[in-house]
């Protein structure tokens, strides 16, 4: 599970995280994901599946261009480095901002991107 901003777009009572946390609109960075990537690879801890999920937050605050940019880097890490190992990518989402651009979006990453 990746964190790709713990923004939220809504003020869920039962929400894990903290009002700040939830208000807050930073961004994890790209070479962060690649350095957890590379390290998940170096130790040898990624199966022949691997799930990322983007979870927590809203992670549609973000727009569908940062998570392009994170699986097109991911995905080339893993075909360089762990071949054999088929990548996938999930969204943990309250849906209420899903729109054309987003199924299109999750089209693409649904059809091998």
């Amino acid at each position: 599970m990746l964190q790709g901003t713990s923004f939220c777009n809504i003020d869920c009572t039962y929400c894990d995280l903290s009002k700040e946390s939830r208000r807050t609109k930073s961004r994890m960075p790209l070479d962060l994901v690649l350095k957890l990537i590379r390290e998940l690879i170096g130790e040898a801890l990624l199966a022949s599946e691997f799930i990322v999920v983007w979870h927590s937050g809203e992670p549609l605050t973000l727009p569908p261009g940062y998570y392009a940019a994170m699986i097109e880097a991911i995905i080339d890490m893993c075909e360089k480095n762990a071949p054999g190992v088929a990548v996938s990518f999930d969204f943990q989402t309250n849906a209420t901002l899903i729109d054309n651009a987003w199924c299109d979006f999750f089209r693409k990453v649904r059809l091998g991107y």
